[in-house]
């Protein structure tokens, strides 16, 4: 899991060792974990957009470091290729991942209110 070495590597140059209780590469299943209100979860900022918080959710980004990731689709060269490769390509060269997956996503949720006490 790339992943997960990010963030461990984020975490280090803080000098914080995180210690998971679940890992997964399902983000259905983080997600269906941080519902129970009992755990937290780290997902890339482009998943944000498909949580539903309750009250007591908070989203807060990861920004010293901020944690990035390369990602490679490798295409054959072989010609002419598969219409789903070629398509991929297509749509690919022409897309603003940055504006796609920020767009309409919150910066933080304000802290989940003290329902305890």
């Amino acid at each position: 899991m790339r992943s997960r070495q990010v963030i461990d590597d984020a975490f280090s140059q803080n000098q914080i060792r995180m210690e998971p209780q679940v890992e997964t590469d399902s983000i259905a299943s983080l997600h269906a974990h941080m519902k129970t209100e009992q755990w937290a979860s780290i997902v890339p900022h482009s998943w944000v957009q498909t949580i539903t918080p309750s009250s007591r959710t908070r989203i807060v980004p990861l920004v010293d470091p901020v944690a990035t990731a390369r990602v490679a689709a490798a295409i054959s060269p072989a010609s002419p290729g598969s219409v789903t490769a070629r398509a991929f390509a297509a749509v690919a060269a022409r897309l603003s991942l940055g504006e796609l997956f920020d767009r309409g996503l919150p910066s933080v949720v304000p802290e989940a209110r003290d329902t305890e006490g």
